[in-house]
């Protein structure tokens, strides 16, 4: 089983957690991110606007490839719609033991 960690723009929820919940994938969700990457700083204020939003997903070792096959595409079609800043939309994978 693989730990995935999703960090995206919170703007984005609409279009990422539709084909999460498809996946019937257990998850974890952390709103209200703050931070600073490759597409900017989001410290959540009024005055810089926006926030991000963490899910951690366990997928299975045999599902692993068909879901990263629909990251990958999903990405290419944020590519498509963004401007030059690049994407707010990034993704890690753990080896992931559940204990309890």
């Amino acid at each position: 089983m693989q730990m995935v960690m999703m960090v995206f723009r919170t703007s984005l929820e609409e279009e990422v957690l539709p084909w999460v919940e498809h996946e019937q994938l257990p998850y974890t969700r952390l709103d209200g991110a703050q931070g600073k990457g490759e597409t900017g700083m989001v410290p959540g204020s009024l005055t810089w606007g926006g926030a991000n939003t963490v899910l951690l997903l366990a997928v299975p070792d045999d599902r692993l490839n068909s879901f990263r096959d629909r990251i990958r595409a999903f990405e290419g079609e944020l590519e498509k719609q963004q401007r030059a800043m690049g994407v707010p939309f990034h993704i890690f994978v753990m080896p992931c033991i559940q204990w309890l």
